[in-house]
This record gives C-alpha cells, sequence and structure tokens, in this order.
C-alpha cells in the first residue's frame, strides 16, 4: 500500500467525495480543506486525474518528515539534461527556506538549477507547466490530525513534475500528475 496525496479544487467536499467514489477500496488517512491523504494499492496518477474534475494535483507521499536530502535525492534521479527546475509549494504550512537549501545542496553536487517560485505559498499548475518545473509539496502540521500514522505530523512533503511527466511530493510526496 501507497499514501497518496490530492490537492482538492475549489469544492472541497465534492473533490473528496469524487476521489472517495474513483477509489472505494483506498482508506482514508486524512482530510483537509485543502488536501487528502489515501493509502491505497499503488495507482496511476495520470489515469486517476484524467477521472477526477475537482482535483487539482495528485502526488504520492515520498518522505516524512520534510528532509532536504530527500527532495536532492529525487531530483537526482531525473538525470536531466540542462537546466533542472523545480519549486515547492506548501499546503497549511509556512514558507520555509527548504527551496533554497535543496539549491545549494544541487549546486554543490555541480547540478545546474532553478527554484522556481511564485508571489503565492503554493505554486499554481500553470506556474509548475509553464517552467517545465519539478513540483515538491510540504503539507503542514496540523494540530487536529487524530490518525495514529499521522500522530505529532510535523511537514510532509510530496514531489510532482510539471506537463505530462511523473513528479515527486513531499510529507515526501511525489506529484506524478497534474492537469495540463
Amino acid at each position: 500500500m501507497l499514501k497518496y496525496v490530492f490537492i482538492l479544487g475549489h469544492n472541497p467536499e465534492l473533490s473528496a467525495a469524487e476521489i472517495k467514489a474513483v477509489l472505494p477500496q483506498a482508506r482514508l488517512i486524512e482530510e483537509t480543506s485543502s488536501f487528502l491523504i489515501l493509502d491505497t494499492q499503488p495507482i496511476d496518477p495520470k489515469i486517476i486525474l484524467r477521472q477526477l474534475g475537482g482535483t487539482i494535483k495528485v502526488g504520492q507521499i515520498i518522505s516524512q518528515p520534510v528532509k532536504p536530502e530527500i527532495i536532492v535525492e529525487e531530483l537526482k534521479k531525473l538525470k536531466l539534461k540542462g537546466k533542472l527546475n523545480f519549486g515547492i509549494s506548501f499546503y497549511q504550512s509556512q514558507p520555509t527556506g527548504l527551496g533554497m537549501t535543496v539549491k545549494k545542496q544541487l549546486r554543490s553536487l555541480g547540478i545546474s538549477c532553478r527554484l522556481v517560485t511564485s508571489r503565492d505559498k503554493i505554486l499554481s499548475s500553470v506556474v509548475v507547466t509553464k517552467n517545465n518545473c519539478h513540483e515538491f509539496l510540504v503539507l503542514g502540521s496540523l494540530p487536529h490530525l487524530s490518525s495514529p500514522s499521522f500522530k505529532n505530523l510535523k511537514n510532509t512533503v510530496s514531489a510532482i513534475m510539471a506537463g505530462r511527466c511523473a513528479i515527486w511530493f513531499p510529507a515526501v510526496c511525489r506529484r506524478n500528475w497534474q492537469k495540463s
């Protein structure tokens, strides 16, 4: 079983109901006003996202708590030619210097990279797509989380990749697909 995060659209209740209907076998880990975390068998996020009209992003949780080294390792696996564009979105969490820490570690490894940012703490799908950006999501600490597997949750990261490619998310999650 794998944990996936679903970033909900403008009508979170409807988005969550739609996800639960499409993935009835999935076990609910946590539901907030901006995201839903499910434990389920491996899924193809590209196919699932096309079925979900009210979901903005889908990603696999790859680490908890957030560690810059995890994001660096995920980005190193990409082995891209040219400059590597990456960004970090913060859901129910305050932005930190995580992006700059990752950028410095990548540069110290000789990897040419650019940290994609925006005025908001969440990168829009448009910003991610236009910048061909590999996006990581930081899912914030929520004091009301009660499920045992997320007790004392600090920040979780999920990763996402722009366009029609696989993406990584923080808890660390990997964002696998986004709408284009």
